[in-house]
């Protein structure tokens, strides 16, 4: 039914719970598994260059973490992991790499329910509003 799944991951109860439903689902399925991290954290208006460079090696090696984690625990189910990280906003940066990337299945966890996601929609709202491919929003 999928054969190109991605799964939205940062390292969070919820992220993972996510990333475990992803991995399962290609597993069955013999589907290929893509993960995407979003590193917002840079700074988008610093004064230095060496702030820059500097939030990006923390953002790099946080992510390299969430990487190698992730693809050992794909391998327990024997599921090859492709990851990605990309900087920029969460909604948009992921809606972008689902099109670019021309996937079956989106795997997000469930936001926290916020001040702001009541008044503007959570994150895992927004995703299955503008994706273009199916949306499984895990609890």
């Amino acid at each position: 039914m999928f054969d190109k799944i991605l799964v939205a991951y940062h390292g969070t109860d919820r992220a993972l719970r996510a990333f475990d439903a992803a991995v399962q689902m290609a597993h069955r399925q013999d589907a290929e598994l893509h993960m995407i991290s979003i590193a917002e954290d840079v700074p988008r208006q610093a004064e230095l260059i060496a702030e820059v460079k500097d939030a990006m090696q923390r953002e790099d090696s946080r992510y390299s973490q969430l990487a190698s984690q992730a693809k050992l625990r794909a391998a327990l189910h024997s599921v090859s992991l492709h990851c990605a990280v990309v900087v920029g906003r969460k909604v948009g940066a992921i809606v972008e790499f689902l099109q670019k990337g021309q996937f079956d299945l989106l795997v997000i966890g469930e936001s926290r329910p916020s001040v702001s996601g009541l008044l503007f929609g959570s994150t895992s709202e927004k995703l299955t509003h503008l994706a273009r491919c199916n949306v499984l929003v895990v609890k």
